[in-house]
């Protein structure tokens, strides 16, 4: 089943050049596909209730992709849902399946469009997949106290803000991505900048500076809703 799926962060490869076709969805009556999950913020601790969730068929002919809608749903208010579809003949030889998340872009902090590919999708098949974790929304204030000189001396600051993220639901000192990267050198534009709130933040700092290449961490927790300062020296 692993093997299988997929995570995936962002939007469809292309996606901001190719044309998308979009075709209705459909009924199942037998020998149908079902895929099961969970939608959960905060760590993996508390559910997300009335998310929209949809399954489409994939297909990409050079530059142009190909969506078919094949189920649609709504999370409960445990955070689960349950699709079910028919795979057609042409379905199992060509293309895969994604699973949508769609949820508030003003409460929850997303990455792309959310969503799991499925490949080597058979009929009559059941998918259940791990707890797909999207964060609440917070705010940092990106402070650098000294960055014409980070400038002058042609240095290089840059540091990641790490947390828990789609499949990636368990926090510790080696978690990975689930938020920005940035460089000091220059400020993001959005600035404060979104970032996972209700869930601890793994900060991971480079920096060169005369030649010395220094490695630091730090940690950041921040309510949904607020914003808080993050200052940093060169």
């Amino acid at each position: 089943m692993k093997n299988c799926v997929r995570f995936c962060l962002v939007a469809l490869v292309l996606s901001s050049t190719a044309c998308e076709k979009q075709e209705s969805e459909e009924v199942c009556q037998n020998s149908c596909t079902t895929v099961t999950g969970r939608l959960v913020t905060a760590n993996g601790q508390q559910p997300i209730p009335g998310a929209n969730v949809v399954a489409k068929w994939m297909n990409i002919y050079g530059l142009s992709v190909s969506a078919k809608g094949k189920a649609y749903c709504k999370t409960d208010d445990d955070g689960n849902y349950t699709l079910s579809f028919y795979v057609n003949d042409n379905e199992l030889l060509d293309g895969y399946f994604q699973i949508f998340y769609s949820v508030d872009n003003n409460r929850y902090y997303t990455i792309g469009e959310p969503s799991v590919g499925l490949y080597d999708v058979k009929r009559d098949t059941a998918f259940h997949l791990d707890n797909f974790v999207i964060p609440r929304k917070a705010y940092v204030n990106l402070i650098i106290t000294n960055q014409d000189q980070l400038i002058a001396d042609r240095g290089q600051f840059t540091s990641s803000f790490n947390s828990c993220y789609g499949f990636n639901s368990v926090f510790n000192r080696n978690i990975q991505g689930g938020g920005a990267g940035i460089s000091w050198n220059g400020l993001p534009t959005a600035n404060p900048m979104p970032i996972s709130g209700d869930q601890p933040i793994l900060v991971r700092s480079y920096k060169t500076k005369n030649g010395v290449q220094t490695f630091s961490t730090d940690s950041l927790f921040i309510p949904a809703g607020t914003t808080q300062n993050y200052t940093v020296t060169y």
